[in-house]
């Protein structure tokens, strides 16, 4: 995965970039979620880029599968969790016509519950190196 940024800040071997969010990840809206339109990625800087110097980003292959598997995987895993547990949880205390709605119920809060932990845990995620800067 490609993108451009500028730097805004110059480390002894790597910069950090800010960069738009890109299509790629703009589509499951959960950047946009919450208000947020550009992120930071810290990259290697094997071309010596300075502040303010457009690059390109490129973010390995493995690390573009991972993103995708956090933001798309563990939300889905959660619901379906949610899912299970609301149907057995409502048949367990006898109210059996109600379990698919807290099945549905509970799927929803995970899923809520899994952004919230995702967008908490996002500096961490930035500030490792997972791409490499390229002078433009």
């Amino acid at each position: 995965m490609n993108n451009q940024g500028v730097v805004v800040e110059v480390n002894e071997d790597t910069v950090v970039v800010r960069m738009a969010r890109s299509s790629a990840c703009g589509r499951c809206n959960a950047c946009e979620m919450f208000g947020k339109n550009e992120m930071l990625v810290t990259a290697k800087n094997p071309m010596a880029a300075k502040l303010n110097d457009n690059v390109k980003i490129t973010m390995t292959e493995n690390k573009f599968w991972q993103a995708l598997g956090v933001l798309y995987g563990l939300p889905f895993a959660a619901a379906v969790a949610g899912l299970f547990a609301g149907a057995y949880l409502g048949e367990f205390l006898g109210f059996a016509e109600y379990s698919a709605l807290l099945g549905l119920a509970l799927g929803a809060f995970g899923v809520l519950v899994t952004y919230r932990i995702i967008k908490s845990r996002e500096p961490k995620r930035d500030s490792k190196i997972c791409a490499v800067a390229e002078m433009i």
